[in-house]
Protein backbone atom coordinates (compact mmCIF):
# COMPACT_ATOMS: atom_id res chain seq x y z
CA UNK A 1 0.00 0.00 0.00
CA UNK A 2 1.20 3.42 -0.95
CA UNK A 3 2.32 5.61 2.15
CA UNK A 4 -0.07 8.08 1.02
CA UNK A 5 -3.50 5.61 0.83
CA UNK A 6 -3.02 5.31 4.56
CA UNK A 7 -4.98 8.75 5.94
CA UNK A 8 -7.80 7.87 3.47
CA UNK A 9 -7.65 4.55 4.37
CA UNK A 10 -8.15 5.16 8.03
CA UNK A 11 -11.07 8.04 7.62
CA UNK A 12 -13.13 5.67 5.55
CA UNK A 13 -12.71 2.86 8.19
CA UNK A 14 -13.67 5.14 11.22
CA UNK A 15 -15.90 6.88 9.35
CA UNK A 16 -17.69 3.12 8.51
CA UNK A 17 -17.60 1.74 11.62
CA UNK A 18 -18.95 5.20 13.43
CA UNK A 19 -22.14 4.99 10.89
CA UNK A 20 -22.30 1.05 11.63
CA UNK A 21 -22.27 1.80 15.76
CA UNK A 22 -24.28 4.66 15.21
CA UNK A 23 -27.27 3.15 12.51
CA UNK A 24 -27.12 -0.90 12.81
CA UNK A 25 -28.36 -1.76 15.29
CA UNK A 26 -31.78 0.31 15.18
CA UNK A 27 -32.11 -0.07 11.60
CA UNK A 28 -35.03 -2.04 12.46
CA UNK A 29 -37.25 0.11 13.58
CA UNK A 30 -36.66 2.26 10.76
CA UNK A 31 -36.20 5.33 13.41
CA UNK A 32 -39.73 6.00 13.59
CA UNK A 33 -40.01 9.95 14.83
CA UNK A 34 -41.31 10.03 18.15
CA UNK A 35 -41.36 14.02 18.76
CA UNK A 36 -44.05 16.94 18.25
CA UNK A 37 -41.05 19.06 16.10
CA UNK A 38 -40.81 15.86 14.01
CA UNK A 39 -44.73 15.57 13.21
CA UNK A 40 -44.42 19.33 12.34
CA UNK A 41 -41.59 18.85 9.87
CA UNK A 42 -43.22 15.99 8.27
CA UNK A 43 -46.22 17.94 8.06
CA UNK A 44 -44.73 20.59 6.67
CA UNK A 45 -42.92 18.74 4.42
CA UNK A 46 -46.25 16.85 2.74
CA UNK A 47 -47.30 20.45 1.63
CA UNK A 48 -44.50 20.45 -0.90
CA UNK A 49 -42.35 23.10 -2.46
CA UNK A 50 -45.35 24.44 -4.64
CA UNK A 51 -47.18 25.39 -1.83
CA UNK A 52 -46.46 29.01 -0.24
CA UNK A 53 -47.03 27.33 3.59
CA UNK A 54 -43.84 25.63 2.85
CA UNK A 55 -41.35 28.19 2.48
CA UNK A 56 -43.67 30.53 4.62
CA UNK A 57 -45.57 28.02 7.40
CA UNK A 58 -44.94 27.01 11.08
CA UNK A 59 -41.47 26.00 10.09
CA UNK A 60 -38.26 27.44 8.35
CA UNK A 61 -38.13 25.84 5.13
CA UNK A 62 -34.41 23.98 4.53
CA UNK A 63 -35.73 20.78 6.85
CA UNK A 64 -38.89 20.35 5.47
CA UNK A 65 -37.36 20.51 1.79
CA UNK A 66 -34.60 18.05 2.59
CA UNK A 67 -38.10 15.63 3.91
CA UNK A 68 -39.42 16.18 0.48
CA UNK A 69 -36.73 15.09 -1.27
CA UNK A 70 -35.81 11.87 0.63
CA UNK A 71 -40.21 10.67 0.19
CA UNK A 72 -40.35 11.83 4.31
CA UNK A 73 -38.51 8.16 4.41
CA UNK A 74 -37.21 8.24 8.40
CA UNK A 75 -35.23 5.80 7.68
CA UNK A 76 -33.18 7.11 4.38
CA UNK A 77 -33.55 10.61 6.34
CA UNK A 78 -31.50 9.06 9.32
CA UNK A 79 -28.47 7.91 6.93
CA UNK A 80 -28.45 11.18 4.67
CA UNK A 81 -27.89 13.19 8.33
CA UNK A 82 -25.35 10.64 9.49
CA UNK A 83 -22.82 10.98 6.10
CA UNK A 84 -23.81 14.62 6.04
CA UNK A 85 -22.44 14.66 9.82
CA UNK A 86 -18.99 12.21 8.37
CA UNK A 87 -18.40 14.58 5.85
CA UNK A 88 -18.72 18.00 7.17
CA UNK A 89 -15.75 16.34 9.74
CA UNK A 90 -13.61 14.85 6.95
CA UNK A 91 -14.09 18.22 5.09
CA UNK A 92 -13.02 20.56 7.87
CA UNK A 93 -9.98 17.93 9.01
CA UNK A 94 -8.47 18.14 5.68
CA UNK A 95 -9.05 21.75 5.27
CA UNK A 96 -6.98 21.87 9.00
CA UNK A 97 -4.60 19.20 7.70
CA UNK A 98 -4.22 21.41 4.37
CA UNK A 99 -3.92 25.11 6.04
CA UNK A 100 -1.94 24.99 9.21
CA UNK A 101 1.61 24.64 8.32
CA UNK A 102 2.85 23.12 11.61
CA UNK A 103 2.40 19.20 11.29
CA UNK A 104 1.65 19.04 15.44
CA UNK A 105 -0.71 21.60 15.72
CA UNK A 106 -2.64 19.99 12.77
CA UNK A 107 -2.51 16.00 13.58
CA UNK A 108 -3.33 17.83 17.85
CA UNK A 109 -6.40 19.46 16.13
CA UNK A 110 -7.65 17.16 13.70
CA UNK A 111 -7.42 14.42 16.88
CA UNK A 112 -9.66 17.23 18.97
CA UNK A 113 -11.99 17.33 16.54
CA UNK A 114 -12.31 13.31 15.75
CA UNK A 115 -12.83 12.96 19.45
CA UNK A 116 -15.55 15.59 19.28
CA UNK A 117 -17.17 13.70 16.50
CA UNK A 118 -17.15 10.67 18.17
CA UNK A 119 -19.15 11.66 21.14
CA UNK A 120 -22.28 10.10 21.57
CA UNK A 121 -23.66 13.36 22.90
CA UNK A 122 -23.34 14.93 19.87
CA UNK A 123 -23.61 12.08 17.30
CA UNK A 124 -27.01 10.67 19.11
CA UNK A 125 -28.71 13.92 17.11
CA UNK A 126 -27.98 11.97 13.73
CA UNK A 127 -30.78 9.54 14.75
CA UNK A 128 -33.64 11.85 15.23
CA UNK A 129 -36.01 13.77 12.59
CA UNK A 130 -35.14 17.23 13.88
CA UNK A 131 -32.92 19.89 12.75
CA UNK A 132 -30.17 19.46 15.34
CA UNK A 133 -28.23 17.35 13.25
CA UNK A 134 -28.14 19.49 10.21
CA UNK A 135 -27.72 22.29 12.08
CA UNK A 136 -24.48 20.64 13.44
CA UNK A 137 -23.28 19.58 10.21
CA UNK A 138 -23.91 23.04 8.29
CA UNK A 139 -22.08 25.01 10.67
CA UNK A 140 -19.05 22.60 10.88
CA UNK A 141 -19.16 22.46 6.74
CA UNK A 142 -20.07 26.31 6.73
CA UNK A 143 -16.42 26.73 8.99
CA UNK A 144 -14.33 24.47 6.74
CA UNK A 145 -16.26 26.51 3.51
CA UNK A 146 -15.38 29.64 4.98
CA UNK A 147 -11.41 29.21 5.89
CA UNK A 148 -11.49 27.56 1.96
CA UNK A 149 -13.12 30.90 0.50
CA UNK A 150 -10.10 32.99 2.92
CA UNK A 151 -7.15 30.94 2.17
CA UNK A 152 -7.65 30.97 -1.06
CA UNK A 153 -10.14 33.53 -2.69
CA UNK A 154 -12.60 32.54 -5.28
CA UNK A 155 -16.09 32.85 -6.79
CA UNK A 156 -16.66 29.29 -6.25
CA UNK A 157 -15.45 28.94 -2.94
CA UNK A 158 -17.50 32.10 -1.36
CA UNK A 159 -20.49 30.81 -3.39
CA UNK A 160 -20.14 27.18 -1.56
CA UNK A 161 -19.64 29.10 1.64
CA UNK A 162 -23.03 31.26 1.10
CA UNK A 163 -24.94 28.67 0.38
CA UNK A 164 -23.93 26.36 3.14
CA UNK A 165 -24.50 28.97 5.57
CA UNK A 166 -27.85 30.51 4.02
CA UNK A 167 -28.93 26.68 4.04
CA UNK A 168 -27.90 26.75 7.84
CA UNK A 169 -29.64 30.12 8.60
CA UNK A 170 -33.06 28.79 7.34
CA UNK A 171 -32.96 25.63 9.10
CA UNK A 172 -33.83 27.48 12.25
CA UNK A 173 -35.35 30.50 13.40
CA UNK A 174 -33.04 30.83 15.89
CA UNK A 175 -29.86 30.42 13.79
CA UNK A 176 -31.13 33.26 11.39
CA UNK A 177 -31.18 35.55 14.45
CA UNK A 178 -27.75 34.72 16.19
CA UNK A 179 -25.62 35.01 12.70
CA UNK A 180 -28.05 37.72 11.78
CA UNK A 181 -26.44 39.96 14.77
CA UNK A 182 -22.72 38.78 13.25
CA UNK A 183 -23.76 38.92 9.23
CA UNK A 184 -24.46 42.59 9.13
CA UNK A 185 -22.25 44.30 10.77
CA UNK A 186 -19.53 41.60 9.06
CA UNK A 187 -21.31 43.20 5.56
CA UNK A 188 -20.75 46.95 6.89
CA UNK A 189 -17.03 46.05 7.52
CA UNK A 190 -17.00 44.07 4.32
CA UNK A 191 -18.21 47.45 2.28
CA UNK A 192 -16.28 50.39 4.20
CA UNK A 193 -13.09 47.96 3.83
CA UNK A 194 -13.35 47.50 0.02
CA UNK A 195 -14.52 51.48 -0.56
CA UNK A 196 -11.07 51.98 0.88
CA UNK A 197 -9.05 49.25 -1.11
CA UNK A 198 -10.88 47.11 -3.49
CA UNK A 199 -9.78 43.83 -3.95
CA UNK A 200 -11.30 40.36 -5.06
CA UNK A 201 -11.70 39.29 -1.43
CA UNK A 202 -13.38 42.08 -0.27
CA UNK A 203 -15.80 42.02 -3.51
CA UNK A 204 -16.46 38.56 -3.08
CA UNK A 205 -16.87 38.06 0.56
CA UNK A 206 -19.78 41.15 0.23
CA UNK A 207 -21.36 38.94 -2.56
CA UNK A 208 -21.43 36.04 0.05
CA UNK A 209 -22.54 37.98 2.97
CA UNK A 210 -25.65 39.52 1.08
CA UNK A 211 -26.83 36.11 0.44
CA UNK A 212 -26.50 35.60 4.27
CA UNK A 213 -28.49 38.58 4.83
CA UNK A 214 -31.02 37.78 2.57
CA UNK A 215 -31.49 34.32 4.09
CA UNK A 216 -31.85 36.43 7.39
CA UNK A 217 -34.22 38.48 6.35
CA UNK A 218 -36.33 35.54 4.75
CA UNK A 219 -36.29 33.94 7.92
CA UNK A 220 -37.36 37.36 9.60
CA UNK A 221 -40.63 37.57 6.74
CA UNK A 222 -41.34 33.61 7.65
CA UNK A 223 -41.61 34.20 11.22
CA UNK A 224 -43.83 37.30 11.02
CA UNK A 225 -46.08 36.30 8.16
CA UNK A 226 -46.55 33.08 10.61
CA UNK A 227 -46.28 34.36 13.55
CA UNK A 228 -43.91 31.06 14.75
CA UNK A 229 -41.69 32.51 16.72
CA UNK A 230 -44.87 33.89 19.21
CA UNK A 231 -44.79 31.42 21.31
CA UNK A 232 -40.76 31.76 22.37
CA UNK A 233 -41.58 35.18 23.80
CA UNK A 234 -44.66 33.96 25.73
CA UNK A 235 -42.10 31.02 27.15
CA UNK A 236 -39.43 33.75 28.62
CA UNK A 237 -42.95 35.84 30.11
CA UNK A 238 -43.90 33.36 32.04
CA UNK A 239 -41.06 31.05 33.16
CA UNK A 240 -38.50 33.48 33.72
CA UNK A 241 -39.99 37.49 33.79
CA UNK A 242 -43.38 36.45 36.04
CA UNK A 243 -41.26 34.31 38.30
CA UNK A 244 -38.71 37.28 39.08
CA UNK A 245 -40.38 40.89 40.54
CA UNK A 246 -37.53 42.70 39.50
CA UNK A 247 -37.82 41.68 35.94
CA UNK A 248 -41.58 41.69 35.93
CA UNK A 249 -41.11 45.57 37.29
CA UNK A 250 -38.44 46.19 34.15
CA UNK A 251 -41.06 45.17 31.85
CA UNK A 252 -44.14 46.70 33.48
CA UNK A 253 -42.51 49.70 33.53
CA UNK A 254 -41.77 49.15 29.23
CA UNK A 255 -45.55 48.86 28.81
CA UNK A 256 -46.30 45.42 29.58
CA UNK A 257 -49.65 45.31 30.96
CA UNK A 258 -49.87 43.48 33.89
CA UNK A 259 -52.94 42.50 35.58
CA UNK A 260 -54.52 39.16 37.36
CA UNK A 261 -54.69 37.53 34.10
CA UNK A 262 -51.56 38.04 33.14
CA UNK A 263 -49.57 36.81 36.71
CA UNK A 264 -52.01 33.63 36.56
CA UNK A 265 -49.66 32.48 33.98
CA UNK A 266 -46.45 32.67 36.35
CA UNK A 267 -44.43 29.92 36.28
CA UNK A 268 -46.39 28.32 32.65
CA UNK A 269 -45.06 28.48 29.14
CA UNK A 270 -47.41 28.86 25.75
CA UNK A 271 -49.10 25.73 25.79
CA UNK A 272 -50.02 25.33 29.26
CA UNK A 273 -53.60 25.53 30.07
CA UNK A 274 -54.86 25.38 26.81
CA UNK A 275 -52.72 27.63 25.34
CA UNK A 276 -54.15 30.51 27.50
CA UNK A 277 -51.29 32.75 26.71
CA UNK A 278 -52.32 32.50 22.82
CA UNK A 279 -56.01 32.26 23.05
CA UNK A 280 -57.28 33.46 26.47
CA UNK A 281 -59.42 36.98 25.41
CA UNK A 282 -58.39 38.47 28.94
CA UNK A 283 -54.75 38.44 27.76
CA UNK A 284 -55.38 40.09 24.42
CA UNK A 285 -53.85 43.53 25.42
CA UNK A 286 -50.72 41.42 26.69
CA UNK A 287 -50.48 40.12 22.31
CA UNK A 288 -50.47 43.31 21.28
CA UNK A 289 -47.87 44.38 23.49
CA UNK A 290 -45.79 41.22 23.12
CA UNK A 291 -46.71 40.99 19.66
CA UNK A 292 -45.00 45.07 18.99
CA UNK A 293 -43.15 46.70 21.78
CA UNK A 294 -42.51 43.81 23.44
CA UNK A 295 -39.70 42.48 20.93
CA UNK A 296 -37.82 45.69 21.23
CA UNK A 297 -38.00 46.08 25.13
CA UNK A 298 -36.37 42.20 25.12
CA UNK A 299 -33.82 43.48 23.04
CA UNK A 300 -33.15 46.56 25.25
CA UNK A 301 -32.95 44.26 28.22
CA UNK A 302 -30.05 42.01 26.89
CA UNK A 303 -27.97 45.47 27.38
CA UNK A 304 -29.63 46.94 30.21
CA UNK A 305 -30.09 43.92 32.53
CA UNK A 306 -27.36 42.45 31.10
CA UNK A 307 -26.35 41.39 34.53
CA UNK A 308 -29.40 39.30 34.70
CA UNK A 309 -29.09 37.69 32.04
CA UNK A 310 -25.23 37.03 32.34
CA UNK A 311 -27.07 35.35 35.62
CA UNK A 312 -29.51 33.41 34.03
CA UNK A 313 -26.23 32.22 31.44
CA UNK A 314 -24.46 31.16 33.91
CA UNK A 315 -27.02 28.75 35.65
CA UNK A 316 -28.45 27.02 32.41
CA UNK A 317 -24.70 26.93 30.87
CA UNK A 318 -24.03 24.73 33.58
CA UNK A 319 -26.86 22.31 33.20
CA UNK A 320 -26.62 21.86 29.38
CA UNK A 321 -22.35 21.55 29.51
CA UNK A 322 -22.71 18.65 32.07
CA UNK A 323 -25.84 16.93 30.27
CA UNK A 324 -25.91 13.76 28.09
CA UNK A 325 -28.76 14.29 26.30
CA UNK A 326 -29.61 10.82 27.43
CA UNK A 327 -33.57 11.89 27.50
CA UNK A 328 -33.55 12.64 23.82
CA UNK A 329 -31.33 9.22 23.15
CA UNK A 330 -34.50 7.54 21.73
CA UNK A 331 -32.04 4.79 20.20
CA UNK A 332 -29.74 3.89 22.58
CA UNK A 333 -26.75 5.83 21.00
CA UNK A 334 -25.14 6.43 24.41
CA UNK A 335 -24.59 2.69 24.47
CA UNK A 336 -22.56 2.00 21.16
CA UNK A 337 -20.69 5.58 21.23
CA UNK A 338 -17.93 6.69 23.47
CA UNK A 339 -18.85 10.10 25.71
CA UNK A 340 -16.47 12.50 27.21
CA UNK A 341 -13.54 11.14 25.60
CA UNK A 342 -11.76 15.19 25.98
CA UNK A 343 -12.22 15.00 29.48
CA UNK A 344 -10.59 18.30 31.27
CA UNK A 345 -9.76 19.59 27.64
CA UNK A 346 -13.31 19.51 26.24
CA UNK A 347 -13.64 23.16 25.15
CA UNK A 348 -16.97 22.96 26.58
CA UNK A 349 -16.56 21.32 29.77
CA UNK A 350 -17.66 23.97 32.17
CA UNK A 351 -18.55 27.23 31.76
CA UNK A 352 -15.17 28.20 33.72
CA UNK A 353 -13.39 26.25 30.86
CA UNK A 354 -15.78 27.87 28.00
CA UNK A 355 -14.55 31.27 30.03
CA UNK A 356 -10.90 30.44 29.44
CA UNK A 357 -11.26 29.81 25.70
CA UNK A 358 -13.02 32.67 25.16
CA UNK A 359 -10.18 34.38 26.05
CA UNK A 360 -7.78 32.21 24.61
CA UNK A 361 -9.41 32.48 21.28
CA UNK A 362 -9.64 36.24 21.56
CA UNK A 363 -5.73 35.90 21.72
CA UNK A 364 -5.94 34.30 18.23
CA UNK A 365 -8.00 36.65 16.85
CA UNK A 366 -4.68 38.88 17.00
CA UNK A 367 -2.48 36.13 16.28
CA UNK A 368 -4.18 35.57 12.93
CA UNK A 369 -4.52 39.22 12.37
CA UNK A 370 -0.74 39.43 12.47
CA UNK A 371 -0.17 36.91 10.23
CA UNK A 372 -2.93 38.01 7.57
CA UNK A 373 -5.42 40.67 8.14
CA UNK A 374 -8.52 38.56 6.28
CA UNK A 375 -6.97 35.28 8.64
CA UNK A 376 -7.83 37.39 11.33
CA UNK A 377 -11.32 38.48 10.16
CA UNK A 378 -12.13 34.92 9.53
CA UNK A 379 -11.16 34.06 13.20
CA UNK A 380 -13.22 36.92 14.75
CA UNK A 381 -16.07 36.16 12.71
CA UNK A 382 -16.14 32.28 13.86
CA UNK A 383 -15.55 33.01 17.41
CA UNK A 384 -18.22 35.69 17.61
CA UNK A 385 -20.62 34.11 15.58
CA UNK A 386 -20.66 31.45 17.68
CA UNK A 387 -20.89 32.80 21.09
CA UNK A 388 -23.50 34.97 19.82
CA UNK A 389 -25.07 31.30 19.10
CA UNK A 390 -24.84 30.35 22.87
CA UNK A 391 -26.27 33.78 24.40
CA UNK A 392 -29.26 34.39 21.88
CA UNK A 393 -30.25 30.76 21.97
CA UNK A 394 -30.72 30.62 25.50
CA UNK A 395 -32.17 34.19 26.22
CA UNK A 396 -34.43 33.01 22.91
CA UNK A 397 -36.89 30.89 24.52
CA UNK A 398 -37.04 29.43 28.43
CA UNK A 399 -38.55 26.03 26.92
CA UNK A 400 -35.92 23.05 26.26
CA UNK A 401 -33.25 25.25 26.90
CA UNK A 402 -30.69 22.17 27.06
CA UNK A 403 -31.28 21.10 24.12
CA UNK A 404 -31.47 24.30 22.05
CA UNK A 405 -27.85 25.05 23.39
CA UNK A 406 -26.68 21.38 22.13
CA UNK A 407 -25.93 23.00 18.80
CA UNK A 408 -24.15 26.08 19.68
CA UNK A 409 -22.39 24.53 22.14
CA UNK A 410 -21.21 22.15 19.68
CA UNK A 411 -20.23 24.64 17.15
CA UNK A 412 -18.31 26.87 20.14
CA UNK A 413 -15.94 23.78 20.59
CA UNK A 414 -15.38 23.26 16.96
CA UNK A 415 -14.64 26.79 16.57
CA UNK A 416 -12.58 26.62 19.50
CA UNK A 417 -10.44 24.12 18.32
CA UNK A 418 -10.06 25.54 14.76
CA UNK A 419 -9.29 29.00 16.16
CA UNK A 420 -6.67 27.92 18.77
CA UNK A 421 -5.25 25.57 15.71
CA UNK A 422 -4.92 28.44 13.60
CA UNK A 423 -3.32 30.80 16.59
CA UNK A 424 -0.86 28.69 17.73
CA UNK A 425 0.28 28.43 13.93
CA UNK A 426 0.34 31.90 13.33
CA UNK A 427 2.33 32.66 16.39
CA UNK A 428 5.05 29.07 15.60
CA UNK A 429 5.16 30.60 11.95
CA UNK A 430 6.59 33.98 12.51
CA UNK A 431 8.87 34.00 9.57
CA UNK A 432 5.67 33.97 7.17
CA UNK A 433 5.49 37.12 4.67
CA UNK A 434 2.25 38.37 5.69
CA UNK A 435 -0.54 38.48 2.77
CA UNK A 436 -1.61 41.88 1.67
Amino acid sequence: MRRWDVPRTVVVLLSGLWLVRLLGAPWSTRFAPTFPDSASYLRVSSLGPLSRHFWFGERPPTYPLVLWLLGNESRLVVLTQGVAYVAAFVWLGAVMSQRITNRVVAGVAITFLVLIALEARWSLWNTLLLTESLSISLAVAGVAAWWQFVAEPSRFRISAAAVITMAWVLLRDSNAVTLGVVAVPALVVAVVLNRRSPNDIRLWSIFGLSGVVVAVVLSGVGQLVSDRGETSFHNNVGLRWLVDDEMTTYFAAHGMPVDDALFARRGGDAWRDGEAFLRDPELSDYRAWADGRGRIVLARSLVERADWWADVLTDDLRRAVLTDYSSYDMFGVEGRLPDRLLGPFDPVATPAIMLFMAIATSTSVVSAWRRRHALGWLVAFLVVAAWSDVYLSLVGDAVEVVRHLMAPLHRVAVVTVVALAIGVDSLLEPERERAE
